[in-house]
């Protein structure tokens, strides 16, 4: 299974000055993918960042979670438990 990463320790994502540098430019290489690693810093019940929510809404990605039981209790339309 080949796995591409991206962002500051990984390489610069195509046609991007620089990583997250605007929501089209994320959309636009991240269009071909289906998931997403989506760990948070902290896990913290109650607490979910950009991080969950920008990837499943505004790119239709799979995000892929550390700590399920916390998403859980945010009864996500359509989700996999």
């Amino acid at each position: 299974m080949d796995i591409d990463l991206y962002g500051k320790l990984y390489q610069q994502p195509p046609n991007c000055p620089r990583y997250g540098a605007s929501d089209d430019c994320e959309r636009e290489f991240q269009s071909p993918y289906k998931f997403t690693i989506a760990f948070e810093n902290n896990n913290c019940k109650g607490y979910v960042t950009e991080k969950f929510w920008k990837k499943a809404d505004l790119y239709k990605m799979v995000p892929i979670v550390m700590t399920r039981d916390i998403y859980q209790s945010l009864n996500v339309n359509n989700s996999l438990n």
